[in-house]
This record gives C-alpha cells, sequence and structure tokens, in this order.
C-alpha cells in the first residue's frame, strides 16, 4: 500500500499531536518563593533551581517549578509557533509565485527589489533588528498581541525563498512542451495552475513545509537567546546587576526556553538541557518526516498508474525505433516554434526540474553531511556531560570553600526613641484633573499645617517622589524600578503660596523647600501650590499602562519633623524609602468617565458625578500615612467584595485574571480572619487590593496594597496579600522612619506573613538555610547589619537576606523564648501607646521588655548588632 512508504511521516505526526494534546491540557504552574524544596519524605533538596531528583526528573528552575512541567507545557507553543508559521509561509509564498509566474511575470522583478537586503542579511539579525523594539524589555503589551506582530514579522523573514522557489519551478513546469501545447490548444491559466503545475509540486510543497518549520525552529531558539521571546518576555528579571538583566519567556514556549537558559549552562545545567531536549525532539521528528518525503520523492516518480504504463509502453517502443524529429510535425495553423534535435515525451516532473532540486538538497541529504552530524552530535555529547559533571563539582564545592567569617565589630544601635509622641495631623485639599493623553496629573492642592516642632521655624519641607525619575538612574541599583524602554517622570511646581504671599519655589531632587516667615510654635501656615505630574511609565509606585494607572507615594507630601530634625531622605531603590505621620486628605479627581476609581479612603463615602464624558470623584480620608488611588478602565478590570467583620475588602483584577481572583479572595478571608484574631479590628473601614502593572514593584498603604500581575498569578500572590494585610497593624496603624530601622516594620510584617503562609496555606521549615546563613554573614562583614539603615545597605540581596531573612527569623526565636501569649500581648501594648503615631526601635524594645521581661530586648539589641549566636 502506498502509505506504507510514509511509516515514519504517520507515527511522527502521531507523536507531534500527542504532544500538543498532553501540552495542551497542562495547565501552567505558578512560580514560587520558597527557599528550599524537599522531597516527599522531608528530605532537602535544596535551594531552587535544584538538579534532576525521583520528585522532580528535570530539575526545577529558579522559581521552583518543575522543568518537566514546564517542558510539556511549552510544547504546545513551539510546535503551534513552528508548524504555524511554517506553513503559513509555504502558503503565502507559493500562492504569490504561482500568482507571479502565471499571471504577473513582472511582480517578480518588484518583489525582488523590495526584498533585496534580505540575501545579504541573516535573517537572525533581521528578526532581532524588527522584533526588539517591542518585544525585548516587559511592556503593557498584552502576549497575545506581540504574538501576531512576532508571526507577521517570521512570515516576511521566510517569505522571499519561499517565492523565489515556487516562482521558478513553475517557470520551469510552464516552459515543458505538453504544458505549452495546452496552452496554445486553449486551457485556461487556472487550468494550467491546477493540471499541471500543481500536481508536479504538490510532494515538493510537503518537503519545503519541513524545511521552513525546522528553520522557524532554528530561529526562534536564536531569538531566545537575545531575549526575544515567543509571547513576549515576563516582566520579573531573572538576573540582576552586575549581569545584564534578563527576562524569562511568558509562555515557557522551549526554543526560548533555550536561549532563556543558557547561560545557567554552568550553574544549573538542567535547565537548559530541558529546553534543548524538548527542541530536539521536535526537530528530529520533523527532520525524519523531511528525509522520508525526500526519499519517497527521488526513488518514486510522482505519477498516475496511467503515466505510469505509457511510460513502460513507450520505454519498449524506443528501444526499436528511432528518435523522430521534432522538426517533423508542426501543428496546423500556428507557426512551428519547435527547436531542432530529439524529442522524448516528458512523464511527469522533468529531470530538469528534479535535478534543480536534488541539487538544492544535495547538503542535506549526502551520506557524508549525515556522518558529519553524527560525528559533531556524540562530540557535543560528551562535551555537554563533561561540562555537567564539572559545573556539578564546582557547584558543590562552593560552600566548603566559604571561611567562617570574624563577629563583626559594631556601635550599639536602637538606643536612642527619637519620634513624636503628639503631633498635629496635616490637613491636605487637592483639585486635581488626570490628563489621558499626556499622562499627567494637574491641579491645586492646599496644605494647612501647624508648627508642633516646639520651636519657631522658617522653612517646611516637602517630598516629591516622583522627581526621581526624571534623570537618569544607574540600571544597576534600580532595575526593579526601570528598564530600557522606560520613560521619565517629574513634578514641576508652577505656583506657589505661603499664607496667600507668593513665593520662589526651590526644589532640589526630590525635596521641595518651603520658606515661611516667623512659623511660630503651634502656629499654622496656609499653602497652596500648583502643580503637574509627569507620570513616569516603569515598575515604580506611580505609574501605567494600557488598562490602569496607579498613583501611590505621588502627592507632595510634607517631611517629618522629629528630635533628629527635619527628615530630608532621599528615594532610595533599597526597601520602602518612606516616613510619614499620619494627616487628613479631603481629593476631588477628575478623569475620563472610562475610568473605575479605588482609593485607601472610605470609599463607600465617595461622592461620584459624570459630567458628559468625564467622570468627578470625590472624596475625604483621616489618618492615613498617605493618600493612594487607582484609575481602572472598567473594560478590563472587575471587582470581587467580600466583607470581613466590619471592613468591606475589595479585590480589583484583571477580566482575564477569574480563576486567580477566585483563589486570591480565599487566601484574602483566610487572612483577614486570622490577622483579626491576632491582633485585633482592622484599623481602616475598607481594604483594596489591586491588580496593577504586571512587574511593579509591590507597595502596601493604608488601607490598600498594589500587587503586579505575574504575583497576583502566582503562589507568590499569597505571601503579598498576607504581607500587605498584616502592614496594616504594623505600617500604618503604628508607623516607623522605615529609612532608618527598617526592620521595624518589614521584618515584623514579613515575620506575620510567613506565620500565616506555614500555618494556613503551606508548611516549610523553620530557620534560615545554609547558604542564606553565608550571605547574611558576608553581609555583615561588610558592616551591614539587621539594625542598619536604607543608607548602609550596598545591595538589594543584602536587604534582603538581613530584613527578609534575618528579621524574621529573629522573631521567630522570640517568639520560642517568650510564646505567642505573650508576644500578643507585647503587640498589643505597642499598638496601644503608638497608635496613629510611630514609634522608634528604642520604642519597640521598651515595651517588649516592660511586657515580656529585660531578657528581651537584651535578645532583640544582640540580633539589631549582629552579635546574635543563634542565627
Amino acid at each position: 500500500m502506498k502509505w506504507l512508504r510514509y511509516k515514519k511521516t504517520i507515527i511522527g505526526l502521531l507523536i507531534l499531536i500527542a504532544l500538543f494534546t498532553i501540552s495542551w491540557f497542562t495547565e501552567p504552574h505558578p512560580e514560587s518563593n520558597k527557599l528550599l524544596l524537599y522531597d516527599k519524605e522531608g528530605n532537602v533538596l535544596g535551594a531552587p533551581p535544584v538538579g534532576p531528583s525521583s520528585d522532580f526528573p528535570l530539575g526545577t528552575d529558579k522559581g521552583s517549578r518543575s522543568m518537566l512541567h514546564l517542558v510539556l507545557e511549552g510544547f504546545k507553543y513551539s510546535i503551534a509557533a513552528s508548524l504555524g508559521i511554517g506553513l503559513l509561509t509555504v502558503l503565502a509564498g507559493s500562492l504569490l509565485g504561482l500568482v507571479s509566474a502565471v499571471w504577473f511575470p513582472a511582480f517578480k522583478l518588484y518583489f525582488k527589489a523590495f526584498f533585496l537586503p534580505f540575501q545579504y542579511i541573516p535573517a537572525l539579525l533581521i528578526g532581532i533588528i524588527l522584533l526588539s523594539p517591542v518585544a525585548l524589555f516587559p511592556r503593557s503589551i498584552p502576549p497575545s498581541i506581540l504574538m501576531e506582530y512576532e508571526v507577521l514579522i517570521l512570515l516576511i523573514i521566510g517569505l522571499p525563498p519561499v517565492f523565489f522557489f515556487i516562482t521558478s519551478m513553475a517557470e520551469e513546469i510552464k516552459q515543458q512542451p505538453y504544458v505549452m501545447s495546452s496552452s496554445l490548444l486553449g486551457a485556461s491559466k487556472l487550468h494550467i495552475i491546477w493540471k499541471h503545475i500543481l500536481p508536479n509540486l504538490k510532494s515538493h510543497l510537503v518537503l519545503l513545509s519541513a524545511q521552513q518549520i525546522l528553520q522557524i525552529l532554528q530561529l526562534l531558539t536564536f531569538l531566545g537567546i537575545f531575549s526575544l521571546y515567543w509571547g513576549g518576555p515576563h516582566p520579573s528579571a531573572i538576573t540582576s546587576a552586575p549581569d545584564p538583566v534578563r527576562y524569562r519567556s511568558i509562555t515557557s514556549e522551549l526554543a526560548g526556553m533555550t536561549g532563556q537558559n543558557y547561560w545557567l549552562f554552568r550553574r544549573a545545567p538542567w535547565m537548559a538541557l530541558s529546553a534543548i531536549g524538548g527542541v530536539a525532539v521536535i526537530a528530529l521528528i520533523v527532520n525524519s518526516i523531511k528525509k522520508e518525503i525526500e526519499s519517497n520523492l527521488t526513488l518514486v516518480p510522482s505519477l498516475s498508474k496511467r503515466k505510469w504504463s505509457f511510460k513502460r509502453i513507450h520505454n519498449s517502443v524506443s528501444k526499436t525505433e528511432p528518435n523522430i524529429s521534432s522538426g517533423s510535425f508542426a501543428l496546423i495553423g500556428f507557426t512551428n516554434t519547435v527547436r531542432e534535435g530529439s524529442y522524448t515525451p516528458a512523464i511527469g516532473m522533468s529531470e530538469i526540474l528534479k535535478f534543480k532540486l536534488m541539487q538544492l538538497l544535495r547538503g542535506l541529504s549526502s551520506n557524508r553531511f549525515n556522518r558529519f552530524v553524527k560525528i559533531s552530535g556524540t562530540v557535543l555529547a560528551v562535551l555537554v556531560i563533561a561540562l555537567y559533571l564539572f559545573s556539578a563539582k564546582n557547584t558543590t564545592t562552593v560552600s566548603s570553600s566559604i571561611k567562617e567569617p570574624e563577629q563583626p565589630k559594631t556601635d550599639q544601635i536602637a538606643k536612642v526613641s527619637y519620634t513624636n509622641r503628639d503631633h498635629i495631623p496635616v490637613n491636605y485639599k487637592a483639585d486635581l484633573t488626570y490628563n489621558e493623553d499626556e499622562h499627567t496629573v494637574s491641579g491645586k492642592l492646599f496644605v494647612e499645617t501647624t508648627n508642633y516642632t516646639g520651636k519657631k521655624q522658617d522653612h517646611i519641607y516637602f517630598h516629591l517622589y516622583p522627581n526621581q525619575f526624571s534623570k537618569d538612574l544607574p540600571a544597576d541599583k534600580w532595575q526593579y524600578f526601570i528598564n530600557e524602554t522606560s520613560t521619565p517622570g517629574s513634578v514641576e511646581i508652577s505656583k506657589l503660596l505661603v499664607n496667600k504671599v507668593s513665593t520662589n519655589v526651590r526644589v532640589k531632587d526630590t525635596i521641595l523647600d518651603v520658606p515661611v516667615k516667623s512659623w511660630g510654635k503651634n502656629e499654622t501656615a496656609n499653602i497652596e501650590m500648583d502643580f503637574i505630574i509627569k507620570l513616569p511609565q516603569n515598575f515604580s509606585y506611580s505609574s501605567y499602562d494600557y488598562a490602569a494607572v496607579w498613583l501611590g507615594n505621588w502627592l507632595p507630601i510634607q517631611a517629618v519633623y522629629d528630635k533628629n530634625g527635619w527628615n530630608k531622605d532621599p528615594f532610595y531603590p533599597i526597601g520602602n524609602p518612606f516616613y510619614s505621620e499620619t494627616a487628613n486628605y479631603d481629593v476631588t479627581v477628575t478623569a475620563p468617565a472610562k475610568y473605575t476609581i479605588a482609593t485607601n479612603a472610605d470609599d463607600t463615602k465617595g461622592v461620584l458625578k459624570h459630567e458628559k464624558d468625564t467622570m468627578k470623584y470625590q472624596v475625604k480620608a483621616e489618618n492615613i500615612r498617605d493618600f493612594s488611588l487607582v484609575l481602572m478602565d472598567a473594560y478590563y478590570y472587575s471587582k470581587l467584595t467580600i466583607k470581613a467583620g466590619n471592613t468591606f475588602v475589595n479585590i480589583w483584577h484583571s477580566s482575564t485574571d477569574n480563576t486567580f481572583a477566585a483563589r486570591n479572595k480565599t487566601i484574602m478571608n483566610q487572612a483577614m480572619s486570622y490577622y483579626t484574631s491576632k491582633f485585633g479590628d482592622f484599623p481602616y473601614p475598607e481594604y483594596d487590593l489591586v491588580r496593577v502593572g504586571e512587574g511593579t514593584v509591590p507597595m502596601n498603604y493604608p488601607g490598600m496594597s498594589f500587587i503586579p500581575g505575574y504575583a497576583f498569578k502566582s503562589d507568590f500572590g499569597s505571601h503579598l496579600i498576607a504581607n500587605g494585610l498584616t502592614s496594616q497593624w504594623w505600617s500604618g496603624l503604628v508607623g516607623n522612619n522605615n529609612v532608618s530601622e527598617p526592620w521595624l516594620s518589614d521584618s515584623l510584617n514579613t515575620y506575620w506573613a510567613r506565620k500565616f503562609i506555614n500555618e494556613k496555606i503551606s508548611t516549610e521549615k523553620k530557620g534560615v538555610p545554609g547558604d542564606i546563613k553565608i550571605k547574611i554573614k558576608q553581609a555583615e562583614e561588610a558592616n551591614q547589619y539587621l539594625g542598619s539603615s536604607l543608607a548602609d545597605f550596598q545591595s538589594e540581596e543584602a536587604y534582603s537576606m538581613l530584613i527578609g531573612f534575618k528579621g524574621p527569623d529573629m522573631f521567630s526565636q522570640l517568639e520560642e523564648k517568650i510564646g505567642e501569649q505573650k508576644m500578643l500581648e507585647a503587640l498589643k501594648a505597642y499598638q496601644k501607646e503608638y497608635g496613629n503615631k510611630n514609634a522608634s526601635g528604642k520604642d519597640f524594645i521598651k515595651v517588649f521588655s516592660d511586657t515580656a521581661g529585660k531578657e528581651t530586648g537584651d535578645l532583640i539589641k544582640k540580633w539589631l548588632e549582629g552579635k546574635n549566636e543563634e542565627e
């Protein structure tokens, strides 16, 4: 039977269909921020990425995701992209080629002139040039739109060779005598294509399709090396300074993962080899299909039985009869244009076409080439195995080669209480307008502030945080906020009045200096300013994308005056570099009517009015440390609402994230019940969890939390939800100087977030892993401690190691020492004493010492100074 000649093709197609089907039903596996991975028996496998094991046959990636799961997930994208684009290229090139060859021969000249550069510039370079502007860095472009653009670019790259090949073959077939005879007898051009050209092209179109599929797969792999992935990059970076910032594929497409993970070949070779293996499976299957089709095309003529019978008769006759000169015949009514010479009837495709095709494929089908591929593959496999063993050996010896650091020397810290026990809240009244085209917020801000400093002042200072992004920033330090596609932002003060008297505007970096005359003790000053905020497009707390505008740490806010004087700290790229007193806000916002608005005030008491194409919203809030709001396009956003006690909780999410929103709603309900049972009533009447930009840095405000899109859809979101809730008590209700003492809020909130996760979501081992301990000691050797200020931390990693790991471990040790009940008793006393105020580390230690004993204060001090014996 004829189909028996294509066994490999049938088996290969069945395997591809099976892989695609399995991949189609493989759900995306979210990232996890677990510090260690364990096997089924509870034994430690290591910190991710971990190597292959019985639990993870292909190992894991840096996000604790099984590489086997990722490979299965990526098959559908690789198969669909390579087969789809390859077949589409052949279809489009064939149609254009046939139309050009039969109807418009002159079109070939124009096409060749237009695509002339493609003959001299490598296809990879063309792809990089055309894809980099839109797909190199995370943007607010949906992956589906990026895929459509990538299909178009890859189609343009692959179209010229297919077009010229089909055009040349069609023109060659048209010159065959039997085709010319058919044309002279009145056959239409469509008939010529259908009856003469397509039958001869049919087998070769299949072969050409296989070649195009392999070319697309190869091109996608090379593009992945340059961080150009199918569907675009994921907004979360997988590298940090001093390495170039790299992003992973948002779709886990295999060719893209191959390019994405090649740089990890020495550290985690299984990550690269797993993706390479998936690409190799597809390539081998398609190549075996191509080989079989090529072999059958060479050995079996594409003739019908009738033509084959005619060929046998012709061969038998030609043995006994001489060749007849073509000049002996002429068609009646036509000039004889046939050249002199012997003529043998052409059956099927001409020998010239066969020769041309086989000449084109000779390099791929020769035995010498096959031997070269086998030898090269063997050598490459040996090199890969040797490199794998070498990297594994180096990995196991790293920790043993690190010497135990000496105990550092440090001055005593947390010895002074510098905060204000009593302050008079500043009153802010803002009338604002959002310009969607310019991405600006303009308006007036009225400030009523009372001098509670205890002495006469001649200056008042305000923070203008968006100004931080008005200048070029070093990418290695600000990689979590900006990338190469980020646009700048700024705050421009156009008018400034103090007690209705105009004064000069003096701005330096993020600080506005407002001169006042004789601002005496307990006197009130009225400040009015007109301003325009140009929003940056980046990953900061105030930015925008196609669906939303989120505004946090954006309005001019009065700096805190305490026992250290005016706190004019800059905007640090590490931690949460903000320090503010509670204040009262009256805000009116005008924006396009398409937006839905959410603020960290009690929005159930807000007043909304629609006027033609705009909406106007007014809301008031008391005793909050900053005012935040989000404008969301109603077309893209949905809301889930739950009521926990007397608090309404709103979860704002993308309309495509309904499944994740329902999961996060459950986690939110659990977390709210957990924390209110520990700390008491929720401190605000309403709480909004808002899904903002895909890669935005998460941030918490009184009554509102920003959660990035990638976290909203992953396990990491549960940690951010828990952290956002506990921060309502220990950052919102009780504030602190998060610049000078970040441990006091960030470590405490992280501790309670992990405690909730361990008790309600998933169980993780207590304590700090060994490799983290090494990094902590290295940081302390460089004079960076748990009690350090943001200015003393030299990197985000050092901050994360100490504040994110050592700090929570300190509170865990403290709880083990005094018990949970005593710890909660101390926290409630801390809340009662410093609710709606700011506290210092000294204040925290004093409360715990008074409540749970002096030894608890001593324990905290030792940890803060890096003198603790237990790490």
